[in-house]
């Protein structure tokens, strides 16, 4: 595995805090937000390889980050892991359209998460 610089998008403490403390045990340097806004200055302020993106974030959600991203040039090659509580095929389309490169349903297991930050592979 391949260490990265990772922005974990998150509105639910326990939540963003287990996920930063997992993927910097797992030798990441990490930072997390806990909207979209913040989630979005944070990525236009430093650059990072990997987002991790809560796909129903307050305010600015997950997919609209997604969006944002992939239309700004200085932003686009960055990898994005969408995470929702909903698996639906019509939100993983949705994901897939908007540039994602991938999605993992909550709960989702640590494991999935590193193989979609190596390499976009779902789980």
């Amino acid at each position: 595995m391949v260490a990265r610089r990772v922005l974990v998008a998150e509105d639910e403490e326990p939540m963003r805090a287990a996920l930063a403390r997992l993927l910097v045990a797992a030798g990441h340097d990490v930072e997390t937000a806990a909207d979209g806004e913040a989630a979005l200055a944070a990525l236009r302020r430093a650059p990072f390889g990997c987002a991790v993106l809560d796909a129903m974030l307050i305010g600015r959600d997950g997919y609209d980050l997604c969006r944002a991203v992939r239309a700004d040039p200085a932003l686009a090659g960055i990898r994005i892991v969408l995470t929702s509580p909903r698996g639906r095929p019509v939100d993983r389309e949705k994901a897939r359209a908007l540039g994602a490169d991938a999605m993992l349903t909550k709960p989702f297991g640590f494991a999935d998460l590193v193989a979609a930050l190596a390499d976009g592979r779902e789980g």
